[in-house]
């Protein structure tokens, strides 16, 4: 949301299990600890404190997932008028 900084983020895969497919989170960084709890108990995620940032520079739209100092995902993208 604009002006607002994430409090949570996630890179998941592909999953599928008797035939439910759905996502697997592998890393789930929480910036701030009441949405970590609420996501371990009520959703079950594999969160762990940790730093999530998302900026934007006109079009170009740049994510990262931080634990200990170390990035574990970053995305870049650009948006496109339509």
């Amino acid at each position: 949301m604009p002006g607002h900084p994430p409090v949570a983020g996630s890179f998941a895969v592909a999953a599928a299990h008797d035939g439910v497919e759905g996502r697997n989170p592998l890393v789930a960084p929480m910036t701030q600890e009441r949405a970590l709890t609420g996501g371990r108990e009520v959703f079950g995620e594999p969160g762990k404190p940790g730093g999530v940032t998302v900026e934007r520079d006109g079009p170009v739209v740049r994510a990262e997932l931080v634990r200990h100092g170390i990035a574990s995902g970053e995305v870049r993208g650009a948006i496109l008028a339509v």
